[in-house]
């Protein structure tokens, strides 16, 4: 006799778009949310990261449980304004995803592809 599996609960997928004004705006959103609030991907812009400071956000997710590609923001041309734009895909590090980053537009548009499974 073969048993049948226990239904699953509905997935459902949660994507936010963000612009944040800059990175801190960002972490401050997945900061002080309840994990039940937080969606599974986060789609961020103008996170004015680049160099140092973009691989320590990545530190900074990785040590949450998140898992991030980016794009670095670029000189805005005036030093009183620092960088400008800058990217990020950012998600949970249970997801499982089927390509590395692609810039579309330097420090303006990226793609990541994300797979999920029916269990």
């Amino acid at each position: 006799m073969t048993r049948a599996r226990p239904p699953t609960a509905e997935f459902r997928l949660s994507i936010e778009t963000l612009n944040a004004g800059a990175w801190a705006g960002a972490r401050r959103r997945l900061e002080f949310l309840p994990e039940a609030a937080l969606p599974h991907v986060l789609l961020v812009q103008e996170t004015k990261l680049a160099g140092e400071r973009m691989e320590e956000a990545s530190r900074w997710l990785a040590a949450r449980g998140w898992a991030a590609e980016m794009s670095a923001a670029v000189p805005s041309g005036r030093p009183a304004e620092g960088p400008s734009a800058g990217v990020g895909v950012m998600w949970k590090r249970h997801m499982s995803v089927s390509a590395k980053l692609q810039v579309v537009v330097t420090a303006r548009a990226i793609t990541v592809g994300i797979r999920t499974k029916t269990f």
